[in-house]
């Protein structure tokens, strides 16, 4: 997405989707002659509650501006009241009304030096929008059987000492952590996580988190992570899906699928090399021109080792089926 460039005349005022939009009046630093590069920051990815008043995006140029201007996530175009001290020193700012659904998506801050050729400088801001005020992290866990999961929610805004936080298996069981608990192992395997390296993630920091260890089948599902900020009463909850990861193929690992192939490669191999043995054995007999009675009995033991070739290759098929199983059930439990 293109921003395109909106002059004005300064001083100037218009309106816009019914709201009054005024540009600065005034000479502003910036202009025709500075250097095409430039450097341009603003705010990251944000995640707001439902509701939240007075939140601010915003952007900034490592020069001064002419103009700025937003683009909202439907394409409107939004021109914030500018004020020429801040223009000057690169900033543009915008703040949101109540947030609603209609907030969420990709911003892009757009700002203008009059005759840049290279357009509008662009910053591009990600907004979400939650209804709820905890939130998952992300909203599927991938991990294999006997793997290590750790599913992780937190508070809108970020940041808010929760009271409790508790979880939900997708068998129905839960459990809960709080502050007294948060070095303790519930039912043998699930954990408050603390972050990486030691950093503290827990509840007082607004974060509701559980390590699962040794992930069985019974943990993959839907899991459900609640908790309440300090000093509110509505719980929040959010969803988290923990799913298998796609190196397992129908409950099959790739071990016993590597297995399986290497089995069924030895048994063509061996079967290759016996029918040589048999077609060389017949070539050196049918060589000579007086054929005794052990002859003829070579021959028929001969063929008779050809008749068992079907039965031998079924043996080593039905081993191979056999090695395949006992590690399927391995991987299952």
């Amino acid at each position: 997405m293109r921003c395109r460039a909106i002059v004005a005349v300064r001083g100037s005022s218009w309106r816009e989707e019914g709201r009054e939009l005024r540009v600065s009046p005034g000479p502003v630093a910036g202009g025709a002659g500075r250097p095409e590069g430039a450097v341009v920051s603003g705010s990251g990815g944000l995640v707001l509650a439902l509701g939240t008043v007075n939140q601010e995006l915003h952007c900034r140029a490592d020069r001064g501006l002419d103009y700025c201007w937003f683009r909202a996530p439907d394409g409107g175009h939004v021109v914030p009241a500018a004020d020429r001290q801040e223009l000057a020193a690169g900033l543009c700012r915008h703040r949101l009304g109540p947030v609603g659904p209609e907030h969420a998506g990709r911003w892009a801050c757009c700002m203008g030096v009059a005759g840049r050729r290279a357009g509008d400088l662009v910053h591009r801001i990600s907004v979400r929008v939650a209804d709820s005020t905890l939130l998952a992290e992300a909203s599927e866990v991938k991990v294999d059987a006997g793997g290590t999961a750790v599913l992780s929610c937190t508070t809108v805004p970020a940041g808010k000492t929760l009271s409790y936080c508790r979880f939900v298996s997708p068998t129905g069981r839960g459990f809960s952590f709080s502050e007294a608990n948060r070095n303790e192992t519930i039912m043998d395997r699930y954990q408050q996580s603390h972050g990486p390296l030691g950093q503290y993630r827990g509840i007082r920091v607004g974060v509701c988190s559980v390590t699962i260890t040794a992930v069985h089948a019974e943990d993959y599902g839907k899991w459900r992570c609640s908790g309440v900020i300090q000093g509110t009463f509505a719980e929040g909850s959010d969803f988290i899906i923990l799913s298998q990861e796609e190196s397992a193929v129908n409950g099959i690992s790739m071990a016993a699928i590597v297995g399986a192939a290497v089995g069924s490669a030895t048994v063509i191999a061996v079967v290759v090399a016996f029918m040589w043995w048999v077609v060389k054995k017949k070539k050196r007999s049918n060589g000579h021109h007086n054929l005794s009675d052990s002859g003829s009995e070579h021959s028929s033991e001969v063929q008779l080792q050809m008749g068992e070739l079907p039965s031998l290759a079924s043996r080593f098929a039905a081993g191979t089926r056999q090695v395949s199983f006992r590690r399927r059930r391995s991987v299952h439990s």
